[in-house]
């Protein structure tokens, strides 16, 4: 039974230097198996025996054998060469860093535009049920006047009742 190495799609890309969509593409080509986390993160289980094989083929594809077909050394004078491959390669990690920096704020972008529209949504419905409310309260009554100007003849009123009972006591008395 060979060995598996788990990489996410990132590192897969990192590692073969070449883009996310053609290492999918390259997962998709190779059947490798793609296991997806609880935490939504795929991860690509890759036998080693074909990722030591891919990366070795890449590697002879990338390390050109004569001076003229590498671009890293070039001749100063007889005898001496300078190597540029090291301020390259910090400058090509810091591309990566700014462009890794670059995608999460335009995916912290998208995610405050998304969340910025449903915001707006909630604000004209509530905009919408406040305005009913106001044209319900608008069509009641004043609640200051009463249809009827005489408090005793209010149903509900404590005058009106103790004025009807004094009558009748007044009739029982009599």
């Amino acid at each position: 039974m060979s060995k598996h190495l788990l990489l996410t799609y990132r590192d897969l890309a990192d590692r073969l230097g070449i883009s996310i969509g053609a290492a999918k593409a390259r997962v998709r080509r190779a059947k490798w198996s793609v296991i997806v986390g609880n935490d939504g993160v795929a991860q690509i289980r890759i036998p080693t025996d074909d990722f030591q094989d891919m990366d070795r083929s890449m590697n002879e594809v990338r390390s050109p054998t004569t001076a003229k077909e590498n671009p890293k050394k070039q001749p100063i004078s007889e005898g001496t060469t300078q190597d540029t491959s090291t301020p390259l390669v910090e400058a090509l990690r810091l591309l990566a860093a700014e462009r890794e920096r670059s995608f999460a704020l335009e995916a912290d972008a998208r995610n405050l535009t998304a969340r910025l529209a449903v915001a707006e949504t909630l604000v004209d419905f509530e905009r919408g049920r406040a305005d009913k409310a106001e044209a319900a309260l608008s069509a009641l009554p004043d609640p200051t006047t009463h249809p009827d100007p005489d408090p005793a003849t209010y149903p509900d009123s404590v005058v009106g009742k103790r004025t009807v009972f004094s009558a009748l006591l007044r009739k029982l008395m009599k």
